[in-house]
């Protein structure tokens, strides 16, 4: 993937937005905002070993040439056991673009690309904390870059079509 947050080919944004490859934006920083791990069984015990990964992701702060966005991820586990332990991750990723970044595409860089650039840094704390709580390794998938922007390319075109509640 490369750092200018071009999309790959075949992957272009919603037709009614500028295209991202006429601006650069480049990650600046990232960093961890909060981490909650909270053991729930003793090692050793029996526990669940199927997970889910549910994430959000917000735009925290813009300034003219920088925004920050927020990535939050929990770590929930299902299945016949017990979950071995809680995990909540905030990960902050600031990112500095030119000026005259169209705010409909700063938003989309928040829903989309913010998401599949800050995942490898979700992916690699939450490896480490799990791997040095004593639990085995637990390496979260990497993201589906074609069906997540699909689906979430979806999910916005729906929200912006619904009414709004009377």
């Amino acid at each position: 993937m490369r750092s200018t947050n071009s999309p790959e080919e075949g992957q272009r944004p919603p037709a009614e937005l500028p295209s991202p490859s006429k601006h650069s934006v480049r990650l600046a920083s990232v960093r961890l905002r909060h981490l909650s791990f909270d053991r729930q069984v003793e090692l050793g015990e029996a526990y669940s070993k199927e997970y889910e990964v549910g994430h959000q992701t917000e735009l925290r702060e813009h300034g003219e040439n920088s925004f920050t966005v927020g990535i939050e991820a929990l770590l929930r586990f299902g299945g016949s056991g017990a979950s071995p332990f809680s995990l909540v991750v905030h990960l902050d990723g600031t990112f500095e673009h030119d000026l005259g970044l169209p705010f409909e595409l700063r938003q989309y860089y928040v829903d989309i690309n913010a998401t599949i650039l800050l995942w490898p840094y979700l992916r690699e704390v939450v490896d480490s904390i799990v791997a040095r709580a004593g639990y085995p390794r637990l390496m979260v998938p990497t993201l589906d870059v074609r069906s997540f922007v699909e689906r979430r390319t979806r999910e916005i075109r729906e929200v912006e079509t619904k009414e709004p509640a009377e």
